[in-house]
């Protein structure tokens, strides 16, 4: 089985030959105040997105056809077989073999075996070095599949490369899933009655603006009227 890591978008993609470990982790964020009895449970619990700890091995000689771009296939070729032949100590037990080994004829020293076999000499793990530079960079979503399950929206984080020889290496990725929401645009409601306080009827009001030839006084002249007459009134 072959383990890929693609960009949801197409392009780019990793595939891997085979798994060391894969690590699946779920958490979520518990509140630390308390809870009303009653109250429901789930508005305090926050799941936190899904973490994927991956260890892969690519070869630059897979054993079946390629998984990333199907190149090369199944070709019969011989295997040298050699047998191996006790000397010859010249006891009874000898001599039945070297008679037995006579009578059956000569014994086949290969045997035909169907391999993998590439056109051309390739480097997959250049490939998939350049494919998880690329993904990580720019951030792509992707979609990974593994033995447990199959993820979508997932993100790089982390990736590492460990070589020991020029045919194999090894592979470290963390990764982790983007939550996506779906956005509209819609049309704002009418109200239902217009906004701010309704208006009052305050019924026929005095104009208040001066109107022919009146003449409004000022509430200084007015007290001075008043206080003129008051005082004629008071003096007799």
């Amino acid at each position: 089985m072959a383990y890929y890591v693609m960009a949801q978008d197409g392009g780019t993609f990793a595939a891997f030959d085979s798994i060391i470990s894969e690590t699946h982790s779920e958490t979520c964020m518990v509140t630390a105040h308390n809870v009303e009895t009653g109250a429901p449970i789930t508005d305090h619990v926050k799941p936190d997105p899904s973490l994927l700890s991956l260890v892969l091995v690519v070869t630059n000689t897979p054993i079946e056809s390629d998984p990333d771009q199907g190149r090369g296939g199944p070709t019969v070729v011989d295997l040298y077989t050699p047998t191996y032949a006790p000397p010859f100590d010249g006891t009874p037990g000898a001599l039945f073999r070297e008679a037995a080994g006579f009578l059956s004829g000569p014994r086949p020293q290969t045997t035909k075996v169907e391999v993998f076999a590439q056109p051309s000499p390739i480097d997959r793990i250049a490939e998939t070095e350049a494919a998880l530079i690329v993904l990580k960079a720019t951030g792509r979503q992707c979609q990974v599949v593994t033995l447990s399950r199959v993820y979508q929206d997932m993100v790089i984080v982390r990736w590492e490369l460990a070589r020991t020889g020029p045919g194999s290496a090894q592979f470290s990725l963390d990764l982790q899933q983007i939550r996506t929401v779906s956005t509209a645009t819609t049309a704002a409601p009418q109200p239902v009655e217009p906004k701010g306080a309704p208006k009052r009827n305050m019924g026929a009001q005095t104009p208040k603006t001066p109107q022919d030839n009146e003449t409004l006084l000022s509430k200084t002249e007015l007290k001075a009227i008043v206080d003129k007459f008051t005082g004629l009134l008071g003096g007799g």
